[in-house]
């Protein structure tokens, strides 16, 4: 859940940079619920969302690279 909040967030906020905060505000609450549920370690979605961050701004460059 942290690595495709955080994919989305990070694509999207690239291409529509007015949307940056509110997506990445949104990213974080995703990760934030994963630790208070108790379903995943703090180190998991570190590690999910620093991945996720990484895909989603290779996806955007490739977007921008196709278009």
């Amino acid at each position: 859940h942290s690595a495709s909040a955080a994919a989305f967030a990070v694509a999207v906020g690239d291409v529509l940079p007015a949307l940056q905060p509110p997506l990445r505000a949104a990213a974080s609450i995703v990760a934030f619920s994963r630790i208070y549920t108790g379903v995943h370690y703090p180190s998991d979605v570190l590690i999910g969302a620093a991945v996720g961050a990484i895909i989603g701004r290779l996806a955007s460059a490739t977007a921008r690279f196709i278009s």
